[in-house]
C-alpha cells in the first residue's frame, strides 16, 4: 500500500512539473491565496511521532526567511529522526524524508510563482489585409489546441490531488489510533508528511497551471474578436491579383511534379514481394512512402485551391468583374474537394498512426532475429525509417489539415463578400441550389456504393432502386392491361369475362417476369453466371417452400386447364360453396352467398373432389321435393307446380328440353310425394338457398290457392282393454285427441 502510494506521489509531482501554466483547486485556502496570519507561531514542529490535525500550516508564513528556518528546522529534525530509528524500518523511512525535504525545498518556489493575468485587449486596425487574418486565425487554432490540452492536465492534476487528499484524510485518522509507542507510527507520520507536503506543492502549481488556463480562455475569445472585426475591415491590394497569378501557375506545376511522385511510389508498393521478414518490412516502408507521398500531393491541392479562392475573394473585394454563377459552381466544387482531402487526412493518420505504433513495438522489443547479423542489422536500421517515415507523415497530415482549414475560412470570406454584392434574397436562392447540389452529391455517393455482389457483378443502391423502379413500372402496365381485359370480358352477358381474366393473369405475370429480367440486366447482370446461381439456389430454396411452389404450379395449371374459372361456383369437398372471384399465386379467393371470402390454395384444387356447377354450362337443373294428401287430383298439383315456377324470373325458358317439370316420385306414409323439377337461369345457380326459398314460397302459395291439402304426420295409439275405468275422463280425451281404443279396433 505504502509503494502505491509512493508511486502515486511522484505521478502526481511530474504530472505537476512537466506542465506548469494550468489553473489551481484551492484545497487549502492560506496557501493557496497567500492570505497568512500569525496561527503558524502557535503550531509546533511538526514530529513524524506526534502529529496534529493541521500540523502542515506550520509552513504558512509569508515571511521567507522564517519560513526557510521552519522548513530547514523540519529537515534537521527529520535526519536526526533517521540515525534514530533501527536498521529494519530506516531504508523504507529514508525514502519518504527524501521526498518530504525534495517538496520542501520546492515550496519556496512554488508559493512565490505569481498567478498568470488575461493579456490585455488587442488594439484593433483600421484595415486589415487577407495575410493578416490567417495569421489570426491560425493563432487562434493554435491557442485551441493548447487549451483542449491544458484542460485534459488540470483535470488529470485536479483529481490526483483529490485521491491525495481522501487518502491523507484516512491515513490520518488511522494514525491517531495508533499507540505513541507503537513502531509504525513513525513510518505512518512520515508517510503523512510526504504526502502533504507533495500535496502543498502540486496545489500551488496546480493555482499557477489554472490560473494560465483562464488566460488561454480569454485570449481564445480576444482572438475571436479580432478574427471578427479583421473579417469586416477585410480590404485588398490590385498588385495582389498579379501575385496570386504567378502563384497559382507555380502550384499547378507543383502539383504534376507531386502527382508523379505519388504514382511513382504507388507502383513501388505496388511490387510483389517475398515472405521474409525483410521482404514484409520493405513492403510496409514502401507502402508508407506512397502514403506519405499521396500527403504531400492533398497538401499541394490544398495550397492550389487556397490560391484559387483567395484570387476570388479578393476579385470581390476589388470589385472585379465576376461571373458570380460560375464563382458559386466554383465554390461547391472547392468545398467538395475540401471534404474528399479531409477525409483522406483522416484515413491517412489512421494508417500512418497504426505504423508507428508497429514499428514503436519492435523497436522496443528488440528481439533478434535468427540468421545473418546483417539481416538484423538491416531490419533494425528499416525499422528505424519506418518510425521516422510514419513520424514524418503524421506532421504533414498536421499541416495538411491546418491548410484545409485556412482553405474553408477563405471560402467561408468568398461567401460571405457575395451575399454582400448580390442581396440576400440571391444569396438564399444559390444557397437552396448549392444545399441541392450538396445533398445530392452526398446521396449520389451513398447510393452508388457497392452493398454486395451477385456473381461478379457489384450491386449498389441505385441498382438496387432501378430495378425496383422498373418492376413497378412492369407492374402498373400488367395492373391496367388486366383492367382492360376485366372490363372487355364484362361487356354483355360477361360469358367472356373468364377467359379475359386467364389472359390477364397470364400477362401479369409475363410482364413481372421480363420486368425482372430489365432490371437485372440494367445492372450489368450476367445471365449465364445467374442461370447457374438460380439453379442453386432452387434446389435449396425448393425444399423450403415446397408448398408455395406447388401452389403456384396448381394456378398455372387451373388456369391453362381451365377446369376452374373465375365466375364458376363450386362446391369443396368440405361442403363449402361459393363463386370464384380470383386466382391468384398462391390460392383461389371464393365468395360464398353469405358475402365470406373464403382463400383456398390452390393445390386444394388439384388433390381434392370440387364439384363445379358451371364448369359447361352455366345451367343447373334442381329438384324441390314437396308432398300432398291421398286423393289429391294429381292434375291440378301439376298445374298448381307450373304455375308456381313460371312466376319466378331464376326459371330457365326458351331452352327444348329444359322445360319445368312436376313428377310423382313416390308414397308416403301421409301423401304423396311429388318433386318440382326446374332448370334455374346462371344467375340463380349462384344463390341456391335464396332460389330454393323462393320456389317453396309460390308453391305453397300455388297450392293453398287450389286447395290441395298438404298433409301433417299422423299417428295411432293402442290402449290396452279396461284403461278407460282407469282414467275417468279417458272419453273426453280420446274424442279430443282423435285417440280410437283398443277394444273399438277388434
Amino acid at each position: 500500500m505504502r509503494h502505491c502510494l509512493l508511486v502515486l506521489l511522484l505521478t502526481l509531482a511530474t504530472l505537476a512539473s512537466s506542465y506548469a501554466q494550468v489553473g489551481s483547486l484551492p484545497l487549502l485556502r492560506n496557501t493557496l491565496t497567500g492570505n497568512t496570519d500569525d496561527s503558524h507561531k502557535n503550531i509546533p514542529r511538526p514530529e513524524p511521532t506526534a502529529l496534529q490535525g493541521g500540523w502542515w500550516h506550520y509552513f504558512d508564513t509569508d515571511n521567507k526567511e522564517l519560513l526557510s528556518e521552519h522548513i530547514n528546522a523540519v529537515i534537521e529534525r527529520l535526519n536526526a529522526l533517521l540515525t534514530e530509528l533501527p536498521e529494519s524500518t530506516a531504508s523504507e523511512a529514508r525514502a519518504f524524508v527524501e521526498l518530504i525535504q525534495a517538496n520542501l525545498e520546492a515550496l519556496p518556489e512554488a508559493r512565490a510563482q505569481p498567478t498568470p493575468k488575461p493579456p490585455p485587449p488587442p488594439a484593433y486596425l483600421d484595415h486589415y489585409p487577407l495575410q493578416q487574418l490567417l495569421v489570426i486565425a491560425s493563432r487562434l487554432r493554435a491557442a485551441q489546441a493548447q487549451y483542449k490540452i491544458m484542460a485534459v492536465d488540470v483535470e488529470a492534476a485536479e483529481r490526483a490531488v483529490d485521491a491525495i487528499s481522501k487518502t491523507l484524510d484516512t491515513e490520518l485518522a488511522a494514525y491517531l489510533e495508533l499507540a505513541a509507542s507503537d513502531p509504525k507510527r513513525v513510518i505512518l507520520g512520515l508517510q503523512i508528511m510526504a504526502e502533504r507536503s507533495s500535496l502543498i506543492v502540486a496545489e500551488q502549481r496546480l493555482r499557477v497551471n489554472k490560473g494560465d488556463l483562464q488566460a488561454t480562455a480569454v485570449f481564445i475569445e480576444q482572438l475571436k474578436d479580432e478574427q471578427a472585426i479583421a473579417r469586416q475591415r477585410l480590404v485588398a491590394q490590385p498588385d495582389e491579383l498579379d501575385r496570386l497569378r504567378v502563384a497559382i501557375r507555380e502550384a499547378e506545376q507543383d502539383l504534376e511534379k507531386a502527382h508523379s511522385q505519388y504514382i511513382k511510389a504507388q507502383t513501388g508498393a505496388s511490387k510483389i514481394i517475398g515472405n521474409e521478414p525483410s521482404d514484409k518490412a520493405t513492403g510496409l516502408y514502401r507502402q508508407q512512402r506512397a502514403i506519405n507521398a499521396a500527403v504531400a500531393e492533398a497538401a499541394t491541392k490544398a495550397q492550389l485551391l487556397k490560391l484559387r479562392s483567395e484570387q476570388a475573394l479578393l476579385s470581390l473585394l476589388l470589385d472585379v468583374s465576376l461571373d458570380t454563377e460560375l464563382l458559386r459552381q466554383n465554390l461547391v466544387t472547392w468545398s467538395s474537394e475540401l471534404s474528399t482531402l479531409s477525409k483522406q487526412a483522416q484515413s491517412w493518420q489512421e494508417s500512418s498512426e497504426r505504423e508507428r505504433e508497429r514499428t514503436g513495438a519492435v523497436m522496443t522489443a528488440g528481439q533478434p532475429l535468427a540468421g545473418d547479423n546483417s539481416v538484423t542489422q538491416f531490419l533494425g536500421l528499416l525499422n528505424q525509417n519506418r518510425f521516422s517515415l510514419a513520424q514524418e507523415t503524421l506532421v504533414d497530415i498536421k499541416r495538411l489539415q491546418d491548410a484545409i482549414e485556412e482553405v474553408n475560412l477563405v471560402l467561408q470570406l468568398v461567401d460571405s463578400q457575395l451575399l454582400r454584392k448580390e442581396g440576400k434574397l440571391r444569396d438564399w436562392l444559390a444557397w437552396f441550389q448549392q444545399s441541392a447540389q450538396r445533398l445530392w452529391g452526398i446521396a449520389s455517393e451513398g447510393i452508388n456504393e457497392s452493398l454486395f455482389k451477385i456473381g461478379e457483378t457489384p450491386v449498389t443502391a441505385l441498382g438496387l432502386l432501378r430495378i425496383v423502379l422498373i418492376l413497378t413500372i412492369a407492374w402498373l402496365i400488367s395492373h391496367w392491361l388486366r383492367r382492360a381485359l376485366t372490363k372487355l370480358g364484362a361487356r354483355g352477358d360477361g360469358s367472356n369475362l373468364p377467359a379475359y381474366y386467364t389472359v390477364g393473369r397470364l400477362s401479369h405475370y409475363l410482364f413481372i417476369i421480363i420486368g425482372f429480367m430489365v432490371g437485372l440486366s440494367s445492372i450489368g447482370m450476367d445471365f449465364t453466371n445467374f442461370a447457374l446461381v438460380a439453379g442453386a439456389l432452387a434446389i435449396g430454396i425448393g425444399f423450403g417452400l415446397q408448398a408455395i411452389v406447388n401452389n403456384f404450379i396448381s394456378g398455372l395449371i387451373l388456369l391453362f386447364e381451365r377446369s376452374l374459372k373465375v365466375g364458376d361456383f363450386v362446391e369443396l369437398a368440405s361442403g363449402v360453396t361459393g363463386e370464384v372471384k380470383a386466382i391468384n399465386v398462391r390460392s383461389t379467393q371464393i365468395k360464398t352467398n353469405e358475402n365470406i371470402d373464403i382463400v383456398v390454395p390452390n393445390s386444394e384444387f388439384m388433390n381434392t373432389n370440387v364439384i363445379n356447377w358451371t364448369l359447361q354450362e352455366p345451367f343447373r337443373r334442381v329438384h324441390y321435393p314437396f308432398r300432398v294428401a291421398f286423393g289429391c287430383d294429381k292434375d291440378l298439383v301439376r298445374k298448381a307446380g307450373l304455375e308456381a315456377v313460371e312466376k319466378l324470373s331464376h326459371t330457365l325458358s326458351g331452352i327444348p328440353g329444359k322445360n319445368p317439370q312436376v313428377w310423382l316420385v313416390g308414397y308416403g306414409e301421409n301423401g304423396y310425394n311429388f318433386e318440382l323439377v326446374v332448370w334455374l337461369t346462371p344467375s340463380a345457380v349462384k344463390r341456391p338457398q335464396a332460389v330454393r326459398a323462393a320456389y317453396y314460397w309460390e308453391l305453397e302459395t300455388a297450392l293453398r290457392k287450389y286447395e290441395i291439402e298438404v298433409p301433417v304426420p299422423q299417428r295411432d295409439l293402442r290402449l290396452r282393454q279396461g284403461f278407460e275405468t282407469a282414467v275417468p275422463l279417458l272419453s273426453e280425451v280420446t274424442a279430443d285427441l282423435s285417440i280410437v281404443p283398443a277394444k273399438q279396433q277388434k
